[in-house]
């Protein structure tokens, strides 16, 4: 590492313990004073979730364990709602030292319990209430890892269940018998389900989704990470007679790319499926598995611009991860080409984020987690995690006044930025005036924020001068008002 001669003193930068100090002109051994930030011990940032707290965990690597190189001391963090990381380390955690596990890669939680999956070293259970772990593995509660070796428990799969809190579920990559696992949160105590042959011979379940009806969605891949479908399960003990498998196949699925790479449900009880070509979205998830062959059938996102050259919205988009806002909208995270903020039908690209239009480090997304309440997205990219704060947010209960930002708004000094108007009841009717009183902009918020280009209904500038902001409830019980001022 570096190390500089400053007053006497030297400081040096380390890989694991922050900055060094030595004071003075030293003669023979020393010990450094060692000083570290606030904030990740490594720039590793593999998978992302935001808990009921608010808070954001922090998988960092699968690497050591999946390539058996780099670095092995990849744990995972946790950052408060004030930007304060904790940092869970085997060079920080005597839990984690004593039990040598690294490689924690991927995060799930439910209420207060966090769950960070490894490669290779099973799963450990965190609770955030009183700071203890819990190590799940196959000599201590039977969850099963790969067919060569079941002590090798590879967590590529974990997932709150949206239908009950008290369960939490697990895949684990290349077992061919008991693939899928839940926790009971009461008992602590792991059930195995046994792998559907509906799945198909060679297929391997690499993750998995709960929805709000109980169905579990499992992308499929072979030992080579080629796509094989979806499976869905209603009853994971049932057999195939409560399960199908989706494919590309326009009778069993119509999925634009048979590899998945995220899945999300949203405020509507949709299901949006990411896949290497694209999305697909199921309107009736519930009837996905006993409905017709219309009812199971992934429907695309159709541009509403008719004049469009292609009516598909990302169709060969790569997606890699995708998150739902306070508004019903979707961020859709790719490879390669940055974010897409899609509105709330998948009609319409909103905005679309990449290094040339704004600060994201790179175009390829890892993760995204979204804090809806505080309207905050995280982003993890290749070269480093980014907080985008200015998001629609969770309802207020009660509109009183608005918070407007930036104001005053500069076309020149905020180009590429839009105004921000928070604190909104949930269904609320934001008009822009002028002065005079003359409509500017309508929308219609579904959550406590939106965002506002700053540009009239006709897609032009708006004249220098203050302009009203006045927001009513759905049943016009509530109004809250508001002014910015525009430079033109």
């Amino acid at each position: 590492m570096d190390a500089v001669s400053t007053g006497g003193h030297i400081v040096f930068g380390t890989k694991m313990n922050g900055i060094g100090l030595v004071q003075g002109n030293p003669v023979g051994s020393v010990s450094p004073e060692y000083f570290v930030p606030s904030g990740p011990l490594l720039n590793l940032f593999e998978n992302l979730t935001v808990t009921s707290r608010g808070e954001l965990i922090v998988g960092t690597s699968s690497t050591p364990g999946q390539f058996d190189i780099g670095i092995y001391d990849t744990g995972f963090s946790i950052v408060d709602r004030e930007g304060n990381w904790s940092n869970y380390y085997r060079s920080t955690s005597s839990f984690l030292n004593q039990t040598g596990l690294n490689s924690f890669f991927n995060v799930a939680s439910v209420k207060d319990q966090y769950f960070i999956g490894s490669w290779g070293g099973g799963i450990v259970q965190f609770d955030r209430a009183t700071g203890g772990f819990r190590h799940y593995n196959y000599e201590n509660s039977g969850l099963a890892g790969i067919s060569l070796d079941p002590n090798y428990y590879v967590a590529t799969g974990l997932a709150a269940d949206r239908n009950n809190e008290n369960y939490v579920w697990a895949v684990s990559w290349s077992n061919t018998t008991n693939p899928l696992g839940r926790m009971d949160l009461r008992t602590k105590e792991w059930e195995l389900f046994p792998f559907v042959s509906l799945a198909g011979a060679g297929s391997l379940y690499r993750d998995v989704f709960v929805d709000t009806h109980g169905q579990k969605w499992i992308p499929l891949l072979t030992n080579t990470t080629v796509g094989r479908g979806l499976l869905v399960l209603r009853n994971p003990a049932g057999g195939s007679g409560e399960a199908i498998r989706l494919t590309s196949n326009q009778d069993l699925g119509a999925l634009p790319n048979e590899k998945i790479n995220a899945i999300i449900q949203d405020r509507r009880g949709e299901v949006w499926v990411g896949t290497d070509r694209g999305i697909g979205r199921f309107l009736f998830p519930d009837r996905v598995i006993n409905g017709t062959t219309l009812e199971r059938r992934s429907q695309p996102l159709i541009n509403e611009d008719t004049t469009a050259f292609d009516r598909v919205l990302l169709r060969d988009v790569r997606v890699t991860s995708m998150v739902v806002d306070a508004n019903n909208q979707k961020w859709i995270g790719s490879e390669g080409d940055g974010i897409y903020l899609i509105e709330e039908s998948g009609r319409r690209v909103i905005r679309h984020f990449t290094m040339n239009n704004s600060p994201l480090p790179s175009n390829t997304i890892k993760s995204l987690a979204i804090d809806t309440e505080r309207g905050v997205l995280y982003i993890s990219t290749s070269n480093a995690l980014v907080r985008y704060s200015t998001l629609e947010r969770e309802a207020v209960g009660n509109m009183s006044s608005l918070r407007i930002f930036p104001n005053p708004y500069s076309y020149a000094r905020h180009d590429g930025e839009w105004i921000t108007i928070e604190d909104l009841a949930d269904d609320a009717t934001v008009h822009v005036l002028t002065v005079d009183g003359r409509l500017v902009r309508r929308f219609q918020s579904r959550g406590g924020r939106i965002a506002w280009d700053a540009l009239d209904d006709a897609g032009k500038k708006v004249s220098t001068g203050v302009y009203f902001i006045v927001a009513t409830g759905n049943t016009n019980d509530q109004v809250a008002r508001g002014r910015v001022v525009i430079v033109r």
